[in-house]
């Protein structure tokens, strides 16, 4: 959808939220709102995050977990997954 098409189908003015319905990670992936994917797919998109402030650091990066939509055994294997090939490349 073109930015004239997204700003006419939900205005800032009066403010229309976008709905649930379209809260899917394919569309929170391309505003970078959301990395997921492989271990090396999310690497590349933090490295194309760093390029973004032209020094290659970071200003911020939060971690939000699935709220609740995952089981906790698969919060802990993605937190390892992380730690062990995520974190160490960008040390």
């Amino acid at each position: 959808m073109s930015a004239r098409r997204f700003a006419q189908k939900y205005p800032l003015d009066p403010y229309t939220a976008l709905p649930p319905a379209e809260w899917t990670i394919d569309r929170m992936r391309k505003v970078k709102y959301a990395l997921a994917g492989t271990v090396d797919q999310v690497k590349r998109e933090i490295e194309a995050l760093q390029k973004i402030g032209g020094d290659g650091d970071l200003e911020w990066f939060g971690w939000f977990f699935d709220q609740g939509f995952m089981s906790w055994e698969e919060e802990e294997r993605q937190i390892e997954l992380f730690a062990k090939h995520i974190i160490p490349a960008f040390r």
